[in-house]
């Protein structure tokens, strides 16, 4: 999929952590809004559910799958999309755990 389409792996991708998002967020009875990504991060961090680090992961990934959103000209290096793919699953996976 990555090569295929790049940035329907990113938007994809993007999909699954706000899916484990709201489920954080219902297991521990929280509001968050999706649309306000440092906000939803800065609710995270002060519930003592995510690190500083993640918070910061998840507002830098939530920046990214807007510009795949948003951009014409979608040309990501592959090794980029790669990444972004791993970075938003160990997300998931501490996401999961909190």
């Amino acid at each position: 999929m990555i090569e295929d389409n790049p940035r329907h792996a990113i938007l994809t991708q993007w999909d699954r952590v706000q899916t484990a998002l709201k489920k954080l967020a219902e297991r521990h009875s929280l509001y968050i809004d999706l649309r306000i990504m440092y906000q939803t991060a800065q609710t995270l961090k002060d519930e003592n559910l995510v690190s500083d680090e993640l918070a910061e992961a998840l507002v830098q990934l939530y920046k990214s799958c807007k510009y795949a959103r948003r951009v014409d000209e979608f040309d990501l290096p592959e090794e980029t999309v790669f990444g972004y793919v791993r970075a938003t699953n160990e997300a998931i996976q501490a996401l999961k755990k909190a």
